[in-house]
């Protein structure tokens, strides 16, 4: 899927990929302003492939829509060096049908988005009446030009008009290359696993699919495309973005990170062997966004740390019920950080992540218990990111922490809407958010326990 917001992810690939045409300004010229986070590498002297392919002739057969498509599969094709196995799919729709369809698709994750919607309430992300699945649904209808359907192995194109415009030549380029993704690697498959896995190894996944397409597009834009078309896609990038721009810190970011991140990830394998790296990398995927934000640690695959989660539901008693479970994520909590303090103070106390899980209960009355457990790679690493969460967290709530008798390394913050605590030992914190310190002390005694005697 390629979203509209082009002046932003223009701007991280002149970024991340250098100037691939050197004397020609490729600055967007919108005028909307976006922080996009700092590149975690350097890639100093880019170098993107270039592939020279003569200009095929329309046959009698073929519109000049069709025979434009055409000609962007070639260049996509020989710019990936990924041969297509077979015709792929195609539907001629219109503005008004890719909108429905979107929002069919988003319908099929309702149930989803509410549960992390309950999640993003308790963790303060969003206010207690907002809908994420809403907040989606507004990104969508803004943002998406054009799409691959995996499952129907189709690509649906908008033609709204004759001839393609320059941003419909790059929408096209982008999702050809997931096409020939899906012919090569069978990336729906690898979704449909890591779905029922986590949500981090779902993002870390779309990052690699994203980031190679994204990369795929901007060989296509910096060889065929002229300046003028190169700076009239940067230009309209900024008309309608305002669901983006009124959505949470958070969500943003992570709307964005399959293809900021993701970009920055894959352009670092392809400084090592080229498309050959990134193709072996389809074959044995990151597993965490982590490996996405530091790449050497995908090369060594440093393997997140699988946390065992107690059941805190059958310390709470009747009335109470496991809602979701899953891992956050290093990116997770850097973006989460990232909206109470600079960028790269947050990045630094998100670094280190080892590994961690979460236990989201609701209970009578609407209430909700979040239980998390954090590990981290240094001892340095979890001072690190529980002060900065402590710090956080009362900027956000108010109040102040204070020490638990009887509790050594644990901190308790009481306010009107949640009353908090932390627990910090060698390698890992622990955070509970709960509606009163009755229901807190419950759980933290039953987690105590059970952890005591798994150690």
């Amino acid at each position: 899927m390629r979203p509209a917001l082009l002046a932003l992810f223009i701007a991280v690939l002149v970024a991340a990929c250098g100037d691939s045409n050197p004397g020609v300004d490729e600055t967007p010229t919108s005028v909307v302003t976006i922080v996009v986070p700092t590149p975690t590498f350097d890639p100093g002297e880019a170098i993107l492939p270039t592939v020279a392919l003569s200009t095929p002739t329309a046959t009698p057969e073929l519109s000049d829509f069709e025979s434009g498509l055409k000609e962007i599969e070639s260049r996509i094709i020989a710019a990936r060096m990924l041969f297509s196995l077979r015709p792929v799919a195609k539907e001629f729709i219109s503005r008004e049908e890719l909108t429905d369809h979107l929002v069919r698709k988003l319908d099929e994750e309702r149930q989803e988005l509410a549960r992390k919607g309950q999640l993003y309430k308790v963790m303060g992300i969003i206010e207690s009446d907002v809908d994420l699945y809403d907040l989606y649904l507004g990104l969508y209808q803004e943002g998406v030009l054009g799409f691959f359907e995996g499952e129907e192995n189709k690509l649906y194109v908008v033609q709204d008009q004759q001839a393609l415009r320059a941003e419909d030549k790059v929408t096209y380029a982008h999702e050809f290359a997931h096409a020939l993704q899906q012919q090569h690697f069978n990336i729906q498959s690898e979704f449909d696993v890591r779905q029922q896995l986590s949500s981090d190894r779902q993002l870390a996944y779309s990052a690699l699919v994203e980031g190679d397409a994204t990369l795929s597009q901007a060989v296509y834009m910096f060889q065929y495309l002229t300046e003028a078309e190169r700076q009239s896609i940067q230009t309209d990038a900024g008309v309608d973005l305002q669901a983006f721009l009124s959505a949470p810190h958070v969500v943003q970011r992570t709307f964005n990170f399959p293809y900021i991140e993701g970009t920055q990830f894959v352009f670092q394998l392809f400084q090592i062997e080229g498309w050959d790296t990134i193709n072996l990398a389809f074959r044995d995927p990151p597993d965490s966004t982590e490996q996405i934000l530091h790449p050497s640690k995908f090369v060594v695959r440093e393997q997140p740390v699988e946390l065992f989660m107690p059941d805190a539901v059958s310390a709470l008693g009747s009335g109470w019920t496991l809602t979701d479970s899953d891992t956050l994520g290093e990116f997770f909590l850097m973006a989460y950080l990232e909206d109470g303090m600079p960028a790269q103070a947050a990045a630094n106390a998100a670094a280190g992540w080892g590994g961690d899980g979460y236990h989201l209960i609701s209970g009578p009355g609407g209430q909700q218990v979040l239980v998390m457990r954090t590990a981290w790679d240094t001892n340095a690493d979890t001072t690190e990111f529980g002060e900065a969460f402590r710090g956080f967290t009362q900027a956000r709530l108010g109040g102040e922490w204070e020490g638990v008798p009887g509790r050594p390394g644990s901190a308790i913050l009481h306010t009107e809407e949640f009353t908090v605590m932390t627990y910090q030992e060698v390698f890992e914190v622990r955070i509970v958010f709960a509606p009163s310190a009755e229901i807190l002390d419950t759980v933290v005694d039953a987690l105590n326990a059970v952890l005591q005697a798994a150690s």
